[in-house]
């Protein structure tokens, strides 16, 4: 069996330069979740990825450096799938809002900024 988790991400058609933000004031994601062809007529259901035993739904933003410019990296955020956020929201989509937890810019022993 293979223990690998395989994030499939599209781009985010309703993200345009006009429509950066949701009706929520939260940034849309760039990438997507794949719309499920088994969706019923009307609804805009999204193919998930399962982590352990539950349905996570995914959404990644192009990366940006510290003056705004891209990357050329996505990242990714998993959050698990709630029945009222896939319902109330079009599949979960404005929940997802851009995290900027990780480090950067870390200093070591001489205070020193590091180079990435």
């Amino acid at each position: 069996m293979e223990e690998a988790i395989w994030v499939n991400v599209v781009p985010n058609d309703k993200k345009t330069p006009d429509n950066q933000f949701g009706t929520s004031g939260k940034e849309l994601p760039d990438w997507v979740a794949p719309r499920n062809p088994k969706s019923p007529e009307g609804k805009n259901w999204t193919i998930g990825v399962k982590v352990g035993g539950s349905w996570m739904s995914q959404a990644g933003w192009n990366t940006k450096d510290e003056s705004g410019q891209p990357t050329g990296g996505i990242t990714i955020k998993l959050t698990p799938n709630t029945p009222s956020a896939a319902s109330s929201s079009g599949g979960g989509q404005s929940a997802f809002a851009p995290q900027k937890t990780f480090a950067k810019n870390v200093a070591y022993g001489n205070n020193n900024k590091s180079r990435f």
